[in-house]
């Protein structure tokens, strides 16, 4: 990716919040009461989505999980709207540095929760 150009990094942002949301999607799979989604299909709607992910962190407080992981995972929601909402208000407000940086920045505190819960699901 040209860190030079912002148009890109918004692409390249947009490109890796699909991926985060099939890991989401995954991982709120796993759980002792399995989440559902919104699919990622061709007449995908990103509102649809809004509204499920909502919904799976007003379940998590239901999992049979210890608070730590449900917090986790909750962090882990929260850290996917943090990034598309920067994403639309790049696209409507401007392409700017600080929004893409904390877009970014945004991605890898989702991937390093990520990992934190994979190794909390392996252990248990």
């Amino acid at each position: 990716m040209d860190h030079s150009d912002p148009h890109e990094r918004l692409e390249w942002i947009s490109e890796n919040l699909l991926g985060a949301y099939r890991m989401l999607e995954k991982t709120l799979q796993r759980l002792p009461l399995p989440l559902t989604l919104s699919p990622l299909t061709e007449d995908w709607e990103p509102g649809e989505a809004l509204v499920t992910l909502q919904r799976a962190r007003t379940y998590l407080e239901i999992q049979p999980m210890d608070e730590l992981t449900v917090s986790i995972l909750d962090k882990l929601v929260l850290e996917w709207f943090t990034v598309y909402e920067l994403g639309g208000l790049a696209q409507e407000a401007g392409v700017t540095p600080w929004r893409l940086d904390a877009a970014e920045f945004g991605l890898l505190r989702f991937a390093t929760l990520l990992q934190v819960l994979e190794e909390r699901f392996d252990a248990s």
